[in-house]
This record gives C-alpha cells, structure tokens and sequence, in this order.
C-alpha cells in the first residue's frame, strides 16, 4: 500500500467514515453540511484506487447508488458524525444513509498511528 495518511481531520466538526484497507485502520471525514459518508467513502476509494460495487442508498431522499459497505481490500466498520477539540476527537452519531455508528475496535487500532491525539466515542 502506498504510504498514505491514515487519517484525516475537520477543523471542527465534519462527518466520518472508519474503514480498512488492507488491513489497515484508515478514517477519512467531510464537511458535515456538503458531504454524505458515501461521498466520503467514495473519495476514499479513489484515493487507494480500489473498485467497488454500488448499492441503493438508505436515504429515501437520495435514491442514487452508493458505494457497498465491503469490497475486495476494504471494508467500512462505522460512520457518524466527528468534534474535533485540541488534541482529541469525540466520534459520535450515526450514519442514516449506512445505519451504522462509530466502531470502538476501529478506533483503538487507529490509535497508535493519532500521533498522541486523544480519541473516544460518545
């Protein structure tokens, strides 16, 4: 895997995505009023250059397709909502286009790699 940053942060607040590629716990975020977390998936998938396959979304008001939550090298573990405060990160919510929550197993294996960020769920 090419050497990428295994995650990304808003300045305040944002959307999430905790997903695995090859093994490897990676968090992407979005802006929380523009992005959905399957846009914020979908951009993380390019980015590794991994396909996917496509499903319909949860949210009757978005009928489009969104990317499936696994695929061949990744797959998605939680979504939600993400606070950033100085030196820690609160993930919260929940992802109604995904019905899935932030994932606490996720998050301690990303922990090592936070570079002494605190990070908790809530």
């Amino acid at each position: 895997m090419t050497e990428r940053p295994r995650y990304t942060l808003p300045e305040r607040m944002g959307k999430f995505v905790q997903l695995y590629i090859d093994d490897n716990a990676i968090l992407r975020h979005g802006e929380i009023t523009r992005d959905s977390h399957a846009n914020i998936l979908r951009q993380a998938l390019d980015e590794y250059q991994i396909p996917y396959e496509t499903q319909e979304s949860s949210l009757s008001s978005e009928p489009r397709d969104v990317p499936q939550l696994t695929g061949d090298r990744y797959r998605v573990v939680g979504a939600g909502a993400i606070m950033v405060r100085t030196k820690s990160i609160i993930l919260t919510s929940n992802s109604s286009q995904y019905l899935i929550g932030p994932n606490q197993q996720h998050l301690d294996d990303l922990k090592p790699h936070l570079d002494g960020i605190e990070a908790k769920i809530m």
